[in-house]
């Protein structure tokens, strides 16, 4: 009876395990797992990420649903998408057979992006994205395939992370199987056939258990297994035993020792930090990426090597701010052909009366025509690389978008104000034109049909007079704006150029002053650095409200005078109606040719010249408003920043310590092995489970030992990783003059585009002078003859223009447009060459929007600046004198490679007394002789400071 109790207790104690086991082997969903694996991830990220200078990552790969990314459906169950007709006949039926029946469970669905994403676009009454820079980045965080690439990369480093930990986690496993046995009478031997329900505790016979890995190579085990019994056929006898076993194996030479155990664990946490590390860069450089088209470097790796050399700055400028210089450029190309195009129409007049040469006006054309086709070449460039710039934001390139910044309105040398009255005085010159060619169809061409008396007024003539006089009108008004408002706002130009004076005679004597390694300042004029470059307010209000000067009239006084005579012009049309009849024919043909066909079209050539100087007094005041923020750092202390703040960098010196680390791993294999071993077991007597005897038990205690005679294998692969190491070391150092390089090459460009800006700026003041006198060389008076046509009067204001007045005109207008793109591109090279400086010292901060932190003027108190930012101490290693004292020169700064100093021991790894420390410090000799060093010389290191290593 006490039997059967505990038989039933047993049973029911089995009975609960396998319920309990089923219920978690089997009652766990899919999703389930994929929350406990994020949870998992998102913690470890966040344990790695307690750093303020890497702490942005929050572990999370969950897409934002306003992205195009998101899946609107089940994670776990995602219906199925879009197939090819043809390959989906293959999940029906293959080679005639039948496929899975249950492809379509989760159902079908048409799209792959989300179909609601452009509902949630930032977009204006007419549907436009409009962008600037910020949200151009916010929408990139949002959409980029690629960035998500990176989020996810570090989430599996995680993931490698949680399984190296699990190794040393105690590890439980259960199992349980149940098979009903039938077995004929002649194989049960007993001659009648029998019937049995034989049910074991675990999964191919290993039962309950547990394992557990030790951190110096220790194995345990222990386990538990039960066999339950039934025979439901003959006498119905029932039988259980339990079994209990466990092991405990612990190597002392092979595989054993946490060199080599902790391995995995050890290089999956610190790839797990580099990559948190890696992914901050990446994040700055993926703003750098969209703003100025620089690529953005390596990503998280989840192989953790980061000695691959390191992406460096380039001058040419892509993304967002390639596309606000192309619209720039494309507005003065705009600017450029308007102009070109009204001095072509004044030229035809000017050919129209004899003053200038067939061959002067073709030229022009010709010129126009070619300035025409580089205009309409630019804007397919732009929307081609607007294309290219919406799918690396991660949207696509039909999208509706409009690229709307103010960078570099600064540039807009002449404003959309007076840009637009340019266009209103072309488009009214347009029209004018049509009229007054309207009514040359009704005049004679020939002096001897005036004098015949052929010429006569009429009414169609009195019409298409009097249809010029709004256009007088028009133009009345279109100059008084140009009085008042264009003259304004020049004067408000005027003012901001004069208030920033001081500062830019304070900026360029600085300039003059600075380091000139190399020599750029020395084969410079010295005036491009004298205040006397800079143009003064009072300069500039001369020509445009100064006295008369040499004949030449100030801007105010030429439109007053302009105003005068247009005013009188619309007198004389309004008048000759009535006047008409008084004068004879050759007097009124005289009259009308005079003061309609010639005097309006000079005077509407009058205000677009009038408008022109405005705009060419505009770009120089504004040309000489614009300032750059200073960089005044050296290359070394650049360095000696990016050395302590550049994560890349502390990736890479971790890197190198990684292999490093292999060498231990490696050398392990070629040891003996010798393991101590203890295992026993013990088992249950008669039918209770529960009843375990030593009686029926063994323990077992030894050591295995095996000697190291054959390790071919094992030699090879232990060369091969000194071997790796020492490519590491070259890898390393080649990596540090990579970086060294780019921030060389960074100074020296800053330093080349700031003197490039200030002759950009003289350049421009010096062509627009050049347009100046072009322009006045147009109406320079010169008496014609008088000749038989009467296109050819003999009150002509002009004379013939010298042969190259057409080419020099054009070749100006062309030269300040080239000289223009150049000054923007100037600029907008520096300002990128800027923010790749404070990405590459590692000083970048980005706001909680994701946009870049101007760090204003980048000096020696740059690292000082970052470090009181990170809340760091100066304890750097590798830069606590430069950075933290910036008077100090980078050159003293301890090499990473090198060893450190400490009191008691030089650099050789012997200490003061002459002894080896830990006999692991001390460095052998390389004794064999080589071949490219003379014998006469010692063979160790001739570096001072450097060990001698063992040659690879």
């Amino acid at each position: 009876m006490p039997q059967t109790r505990s038989f039933s207790i047993a049973k029911w104690v089995l009975t609960l395990i396998i319920a309990v086991e089923l219920t978690v082997l089997m009652g766990c969903h899919r999703g389930y797992y994929r929350r406990q694996a994020d949870a998992e991830a998102k913690c470890l990220i966040e344990q790695k990420g307690n750093d303020s200078r890497w702490n942005s990552a929050d572990g999370s790969i969950s897409v934002d649903p306003y992205s195009r990314m998101f899946n609107p459906f089940s994670s776990d169950h995602p219906p199925l998408p879009p197939d090819d007709a043809t390959s989906n006949s293959f999940m029906q039926c293959v080679d005639g057979k039948r496929g899975y029946p249950h492809w379509n469970a989760n159902g079908n669905t048409d799209f792959v992006e989300n179909p609601e994403w452009k509902s949630y676009l930032p977009q204006n009454e007419k549907g436009e994205v409009v962008l600037d820079l910020e949200k151009a980045y916010q929408l990139a965080l949002l959409h980029s395939s690629e960035y998500q690439t990176q989020l996810e990369t570090l989430y599996l480093s995680a993931l490698d992370v949680s399984l190296e930990r699990f190794g040393f986690d105690g590890q439980m496993f259960a199992g349980f199987n149940s098979f009903a046995q039938r077995r004929g009478r002649l194989r049960t031997g007993t001659g009648t056939p029998s019937t049995q329900i034989i049910n074991n505790l675990g999964a191919n016979s290993e039962g309950i258990g547990i394992r557990r890995l030790g951190t110096a190579g220790a194995s345990y085990a222990v386990g538990l297994a039960n066999t339950i019994l039934f025979n439901v056929s003959g006498t119905s006898t029932r039988s259980a035993n339990s079994l209990i076993d466990f092991s405990v194996i612990q190597p002392l030479l092979r595989n054993g020792g946490r060199d080599r155990i902790m391995e995995a664990l050890t290089q999956s946490e610190r790839t797990l930090l580099a990559n948190v590390r890696q992914l901050e860069r990446y994040r700055r450089g993926f703003y750098l990426q969209v703003a100025t088209g620089r690529p953005p470097g390596t990503g998280p790796l989840r192989s953790g090597n980061f000695l691959n050399l390191p992406n460096g700055a380039t001058t040419n400028v892509g993304g967002f701010y390639g596309l606000l210089i192309q619209k720039a450029q494309i507005r003065n190309q705009e600017f450029n052909v308007r102009q070109l195009q009204s001095v072509l129409e004044q030229f035809r007049e000017l050919y129209s009366v004899g003053r200038l040469d067939a061959f002067q006006l073709r030229l022009l054309e010709s010129n126009v025509f070619n300035q025409q086709s580089a205009l309409v070449n630019a804007r397919i460039r732009y929307q081609a690389a607007l294309d290219r710039f919406m799918i690396l934001l991660g949207l696509p390139p039909d999208l509706n978008v409009v690229i709307k910044d103010d960078s570099l309105n600064q540039f807009h040398l002449i404003s959309d104000q007076i840009n637009n009255r340019l266009a209103e005085v072309a488009d009214l010159r347009r029209r004018t034109g049509q009229k007054t060619a309207a009514i040359s169809e009704l005049l004679p061409t020939k002096l001897e049909e005036v004098e015949a008396r052929k010429f006569e007024w009429n009414d169609e003539l009195e019409s298409r007079i009097k249809a010029l006089g709004p256009f007088i009108e028009e133009t009345l008004t279109l100059l008084e704006e140009v009085k008042n408002d264009d003259v304004s706002l020049l004067r408000a130009d005027l003012d901001r150029m004069d208030s920033i004076r001081d500062d830019r005679e304070s900026y360029l004597k600085k300039l003059q002053s600075s380091p000139d390694s190399e020599g750029i300042v020395s084969v410079l004029d010295a005036s491009l650095y004298s205040p006397a470059s800079i143009p003064t307010r009072e300069s500039l209000l001369e020509f445009l409200e100064g006295e008369e000067k040499e004949g030449v009239k100030s801007t105010l006084a030429r439109i007053n005078d302009l105003e005068s005579e247009i005013k009188q012009a619309l007198a004389r049309i309004v008048e000759l109606p009535k006047a008409q009849s008084q004068l004879k024919p050759n007097e009124l043909f005289a009259f009308i040719k005079e003061n309609i066909q010639e005097e309006i079209p000079v005077q509407l050539s009058g205000l677009n010249t009038t408008v022109l100087e405005l705009s060419l007094l505009q770009a120089r005041a504004r040309a000489n408003s614009i300032e750059i923020i200073n960089v005044d750092i050296d290359a070394e202390q650049a360095i000696a920043v990016a050395r302590c703040f550049r994560r890349d960098w502390m990736n890479a010196r971790a890197s190198l310590v990684d292999e490093w680390r292999q060498i231990e791993f490696a050398a392990d294999q070629l040891e003996a092995r010798f393991d101590l071993v203890l295992e026993g077991e013990m088992g249950t007597v008669g039918s209770n489970p529960l009843k375990f005897r030593d009686s029926n038990g063994q323990i077992r205690a030894g050591f295995r030992f095996d000697t190291p005679m054959i390790r071919m294998i094992e030699r090879n692969q232990y060369r091969e990783t000194l071997i790796r190491y020492h490519q590491s070391r070259r890898q390393f150092y080649q990596f540090e003059d990579e970086v060294k390089r780019n921030l060389r090459d960074i100074v020296r460009n800053l330093n080349r585009d700031k003197v490039l800006f200030e002759l950009n700026r003289r350049a421009i003041q010096n062509q627009i002078e050049q347009i100046e006198l072009s322009r006045l060389n147009l109406e320079a008076p010169q008496v014609l003859p008088v000749a038989n046509d009467v296109n050819q009067v003999a009150n002509a204001r002009g004379g013939q223009l010298g042969d190259a007045a057409a080419r020099n005109l054009a070749d100006a207008f062309n030269f300040l447009n080239t000289i223009q793109n150049q000054f923007i591109g100037n600029w907008v090279e520096y300002e990128i060459l800027r923010r790749s400086l404070d990405f590459d010292m590692g000083t970048m901060q980005l706001d909680e929007l994701g946009a870049w932190v101007d760090p204003g003027t980048i000096d020696n108190s740059i690292g000082m600046r970052a470090a009181s930012i990170y809340g760091m101490e100066p304890d750097c290693q590798f830069c606590e004198e430069a950075v933290f004292n910036p008077t100090v020169s980078a050159d003293g700064l301890n090499n990473p490679l090198l060893p450190i100093d400490n009191p008691g021991r030089d650099n050789s790894g012997i200490d003061n007394s002459g002894k080896a420390l830990n006999g692991q410090n001390s460095v052998k000799q390389n004794t064999e002789p080589n071949p490219l060093i003379p014998e006469t010389l010692p063979l160790e290191s001739p570096i001072d400071n450097l060990p001698a290593f063992e040659g690879n």
